[in-house]
């Protein structure tokens, strides 16, 4: 299960060398996996190797020295460092979509993170209900706790999302971002115990009243909603215009696609010497009925490409269809991936007990990518199942799709 889907929509030479790139040091990512799970984030070399390679600035402005590449690039390289290292993979497509996050943002705030360059690594987080912004005369401050904050230990920018002082806390949800300099945040180093993506360095934060600017700080819905001004600024293709929400969804679908692959590609590697005899039969099965099913999640996390990459190219926001879709597709093929390698690791036996087993890795890492809200079962699929049962029906019957 070594073959790429491939940029059925994004055919040219730039994203071809990036992904050849990938897959050139994806063994050297893969042989320091248990390193970046011991140290909590990734080594520093692996980091370095990305900046220079350009895989953290795949759908950056080329403007700021990036690649402005469309969303099956960034996927697919994220997919193929994935196979090695789940973390590594997760990296490339949170960062890279980070960096076009940012591509969207007010000119000064964007002179203030790409002004030395495309060398920046810029980290999200989630406020805790205490992750707060007040503003009085002209003073804004921010104090509280941010959790999951990939990247941390790297970051050169982190952009917090928070609640407003005046906002209804568990009823709104954080509707500002700020900008803020990783000095100005307390990394809590205890705060990312967990059995998988441990080289992702989610770590918590805290800041006590530090004093920001006005002009770093902005609602968040003028970051998501369509910017059709951006393109004439030059500020970085089709993601920089359409509305960012479908494709921000759906940034880890493929480091969960390569994820199961890796993983496959291990169990075939190790399983092979064991055909014949009594269990051939048995493995040969399983086999069968994993590959499938990473290839039917192939099949579609290829179909959120081509939706998201065909309406971006048109500069048109998806059809609530569309996004109803869209979500449940990713939700079917995590739950796919998840299948397909728990399927696997039953045949290990004491193998699947070792921390340093390659496909016990890979097993841990994709538990913990798929518990992720973005491709949340009972979420996704009620929202599709709602939508479907309210829409006014269409004249003739519409098969599923």
């Amino acid at each position: 299960m070594t073959g790429h889907i491939g940029f059925a929509f994004e055919q040219n030479d730039a994203a071809r060398a990036l992904l050849g790139i990938a897959a050139e040091l994806a063994p050297r990512w893969g042989r320091r996996s248990a390193r970046a799970e011991s140290l909590g984030a990734l080594p520093p070399d692996t980091v370095e190797e990305l900046f220079e390679a350009g895989l953290l600035s795949i759908a950056t402005a080329h403007r700021y020295g990036g690649a402005e590449l469309g969303w099956p690039a960034l996927l697919e390289t994220s997919r193929c460092a994935a196979r090695a290292c789940a973390s590594t993979g997760w990296m490339i497509a949170l960062m890279g979509g980070h960096a076009a996050l940012a591509c969207r943002l007010p000119e000064v705030m964007q002179q203030r993170m790409f002004g030395n360059g495309r060398r920046q690594l810029i980290s999200t987080a989630t406020p805790s209900e205490t992750g707060i912004l007040t503003s009085e005369a002209g003073d804004y401050r921010i104090s509280g706790l941010w959790r999951y904050c990939t990247g941390v230990d790297h970051a050169t920018w982190i952009l917090a999302r928070c609640y407003h002082a005046g906002d209804l806390i568990g009823v709104t949800r954080p509707g500002h971002l700020v900008l803020l300099d990783p000095r100005q945040v307390t990394v809590r180093h205890d705060a990312w115990q967990v059995m998988g993506m441990r080289g992702t360095g989610s770590k918590d934060f805290t800041i006590h009243d530090q004093f920001v600017q006005p002009e770093m700080t902005l609602r968040l819905s003028v970051v998501l909603d369509a910017r059709p001004d951006a393109g004439s600024a030059g500020r970085g293709g089709y993601l920089a215009e359409v509305p960012f929400q479908p494709y921000f969804l759906s940034l880890l679908i493929g480091a969960i696609v390569g994820c199961a692959e890796g993983a496959y590609d291990e169990y075939l590697e190790g399983t092979r010497s064991r055909r014949g005899g009594g269990t051939g039969g048995l493995l040969a099965e399983r086999l069968a009925d994993s590959s499938g099913k990473i290839v039917c999640a192939g099949h579609l996390y290829r179909s959120i490409l081509e939706t998201l990459h065909r309406a971006g190219l048109s500069r048109r926001e998806l059809t609530p269809y569309e996004q109803a879709r869209v979500g449940r597709d990713r939700a079917y093929l995590a739950r796919l991936c998840v299948e397909a390698v728990h399927g696997l690791v039953r045949q290990l036996g004491t193998r699947a007990m070792s921390e340093n087993d390659p496909v016990c890795r890979h097993w841990r890492d994709l538990q913990v990518m798929a518990s992720h809200l973005d491709v949340s079962w009972d979420r996704w699929m009620l929202a599709y199942g709602d939508h479907v049962l309210s829409a006014v029906p269409s004249h003739g019957v519409r098969a599923p799709s």
